[in-house]
């Protein structure tokens, strides 16, 4: 997942972003994620914010 994520967020990919967000992964976020979610709730290329929240709470 941590590839995945952190191409999406580096490509500003919304596609592979949703993809990742997808309610099947999210068992499989580990600590290192948090980096790239972090970096991808202060961007403004895609709508998955809430998404982004969601997946930390």
């Amino acid at each position: 997942m941590k590839d995945e994520l952190k191409r999406a967020v580096e490509n500003e990919d919304e596609i592979e972003l949703i993809k990742c967000l997808d309610f099947s992964n999210h068992n499989k976020f580990e600590t290192y994620n948090f980096e790239y979610i972090e970096k991808a709730l202060i961007e403004t290329w895609h709508s998955q914010h809430e998404g982004l929240v969601n997946t930390i709470y």
